[in-house]
């Protein structure tokens, strides 16, 4: 199974060195000996209930909205504001659909940060897919 680990920068055996956002694929004896670990969150497993939502112009994202897969199929720059209060373990997925000059994402956190940083994180061709997950003081890039 899938887990994005969410602490400070530290060297896990098997891995070796890994930062925040990084996603790893656990076994199942690594996943029980961190259960109370929270510096790991599961990713949802891929399935029919993560929906996609499909998005072509600004959009305010929502704790309901935890979960999904947001897929920005937009012809210019537009502009994604995360829940203000989000609930624990909030999470959700960004693609960047469409390549074209000048047509970035900006992620907004509001007062929030993302990854301890103030300010937006903007989605570009280089940057196509990305997830944000609340940590409880933070939203942390996956």
């Amino acid at each position: 199974m899938k887990y994005v680990y969410c602490g400070p920068a530290t060297n896990l055996v098997r891995f070796g060195s890994v930062g925040t956002g990084d996603v790893l694929e656990l076994t199942a004896d690594e996943i029980a000996s961190i259960t109370a670990d929270t510096r790991f969150f599961a990713l949802p497993a891929p399935s029919a209930d993560k929906a996609e939502i499909i998005n072509v112009g600004n959009l305010t994202i929502t704790n309901a909205m935890t979960g999904k897969l947001i897929r920005s199929n937009h012809t210019a720059a537009v502009q994604y504001t995360l829940p203000a209060s989000p609930d624990p373990g909030f999470n959700v997925e960004i693609i960047h659909a469409d390549f074209s000059a000048g047509d970035d994402i900006t992620v907004d956190p509001g007062l929030n940060t993302i990854s301890g940083v103030t300010g937006a994180f903007t989605l570009t061709a280089d940057t196509s897919r990305k997830g944000f997950y609340w940590n409880g003081s933070t939203y942390v890039r996956f």
